[in-house]
């Protein structure tokens, strides 16, 4: 969103009130698709879209794969944008306080809660 008009005054018999106006622009996301023609035997021709070769990062993730250095506070703020939700996290992935400690192992898969 874009805001492209603000407006503010008071009015005459309402002491200390402020109004306002605001006007708002909507983006849309929007990236063409690729596509690729394809006879059939029978000789009619179908379209059929290529697969994403990237993430989308509007779209969470459900798993996360440990890096070095990572700790599940981390993970929770990367991932779920809040990083006082890593005991969901912790136990989503029945780890315990004590494996958290000596440290998570890289290469690790742990399943994601969904954000909220």
């Amino acid at each position: 969103m874009m805001i492209t008009s603000f407006e503010r005054w008071e009015e005459a018999g309402s002491p200390g009130d402020i109004f306002y106006s605001l006007k708002l622009k909507e983006y849309v996301h929007y990236a063409p698709q690729k596509v690729k023609v394809v006879k059939k035997p029978d000789g009619t021709e179908v379209l059929i879209k290529e697969p994403k070769k990237r993430l989308d990062m509007r779209v969470p993730q459900k798993t996360y794969t440990i890096k070095p250095g990572d700790t599940l506070l981390k993970i929770a703020k990367l991932q779920l944008g809040d990083s006082s939700r890593y005991r969901e996290i912790q136990l989503l992935n029945k780890i315990t306080d004590s494996e958290e400690r000596r440290g998570l192992k890289v290469g690790m898969v742990l399943q994601l809660p969904d954000r909220k």
